[in-house]
């Protein structure tokens, strides 16, 4: 960064660490309000217009989707462009933004992340009498089947307590909590 005018190592008198400045505005010439959308470019990778104005808003409050589309526009319009333009992922309309600064560092060809899915609700199950005096979950694998997995899981279940057991003990917080 040093090397490209976008960083400078300061010089404190007793300091016990190295410390640098950002010179990102004076190194690309750019505003204030462009450089948080590149920041916030660089951070994330491609968004929308309405995604970088809330995430952009946690530095500057942008006031509207058309503030946010004008700084887009002057990133765009610039030579060499800063920002350019992509095309909606399929399935969306809204017209996404990537910075050119590093154009490796997030794939654009993909979807942005999507949020965690919501809880499922669990549903009781119900237990059915199997010939053999064996009850089965209905709908679901054959007894001996169903009989070897809850063997698996009893055993991974102890083997994470096990492991917690002594986590705990080395962190010297009691166990169970």
């Amino acid at each position: 960064l040093c090397d490209k005018g976008l960083a400078a190592m300061v010089d404190m008198v007793g300091g016990r660490v190295l410390k640098y400045r950002h010179l990102g505005k004076d190194g690309l010439g750019v505003q204030a309000d462009e450089l948080i959308i590149l920041a916030e470019l660089l951070l994330r990778g491609a968004q929308t217009c309405g995604q970088l104005r809330g995430h952009a808003a946690r530095m500057r409050d942008m006031a509207s989707l058309e503030v946010v589309q004008q700084i887009l526009d002057r990133l765009i319009e610039r030579q060499p462009a800063l920002v350019e333009r992509l095309a909606p992922v399929s399935g969306s309309r809204a017209v996404r933004y990537r910075q050119r600064l590093a154009p490796d560092l997030h794939r654009f060809d993909e979807a942005p992340e999507a949020p965690p899915p919501a809880a499922v609700p669990v549903r009781p199950v119900a237990a059915v009498a199997v010939p053999g005096g064996d009850t089965a979950v209905a709908g679901s694998a054959a007894p001996q089947e169903l009989v070897e997995r809850i063997e698996r899981l009893e055993q991974a279940h102890a083997a994470l307590e096990r492991y917690l057991r002594d986590l705990a003990s080395k962190l010297g917080e009691p166990w169970p909590p």
